[in-house]
Formats: structure tokens, C-alpha cells, sequence
């Protein structure tokens, strides 16, 4: 399995992060529209405090997980191979050709 990342999804990312109140409002609409009730203010400021929203996968932090979980026994005998788990050729093309700072 691999994670396919292209230009609009680069785009929406920086998007909410330069628009984050009319990210909030929007997110908070389609709340209510799902669930009859939107949230308060301060609740969507508190769950955005603990919220980084990127286009980077964060490689590390799943083969991290992964090893965690491989050493506590939960994915069998043998750690699982997941250096496909990523290809991050597209996005890395679509950053560069965006300027901006390639992911490892």
C-alpha cells in the first residue's frame, strides 16, 4: 500500500493552514449538517490547539508506532517489512515544483 499524494491535496493543506477561521467554520458546518449540532468555539480552538494539519506523511512517527507495536506483540513473529508504505515521488515533484521543501 502506498500513500499518492498531488497538487490539491498540497493546496487544501496550505489553504486551511492560511485560512484556519474560515477552515474551523467550514469544518464546523458540515458537523452540524452531520450530526444536527455544531460545535462551540472553544472547543474547536482547543481540538486545533493539538491539531497539525500537513501533507507530511510523518514517516517516522509510523515506524515508530509500528515498532512499538511489533514489540509488544501485536503484529505477529515476524516485524512487518513496510518500506513501501510510502512513495513519496509525487508529492516530492509537486513541492519542488511549488518551491517548497521536499519530504524525506
Amino acid at each position: 500500500m502506498s500513500v499518492i499524494y498531488g497538487p490539491a491535496h498540497v493546496e487544501l493543506t496550505d489553504w486551511i493552514n492560511d485560512h484556519l477561521p474560515q477552515a474551523k467554520n467550514i469544518l464546523n458546518q458540515q458537523i452540524q449538517r452531520e450530526t444536527s449540532k455544531a460545535l462551540s468555539a472553544s472547543v474547536l480552538d482547543e481540538a486545533f490547539g493539538r491539531l497539525q494539519v500537513t501533507y507530511d506523511p510523518v514517516r517516522n512517527a509510523l515506524l515508530t508506532s509500528a515498532r512499538s507495536a511489533y514489540d509488544a506483540g501485536f503484529l505477529g513473529r515476524q516485524m512487518p517489512d513496510l518500506s513501501g508504505m510510502y512513495d513519496l515521488t509525487l508529492l516530492n515533484q509537486v513541492l519542488a515544483e511549488k518551491g517548497k521543501k521536499a519530504i524525506q
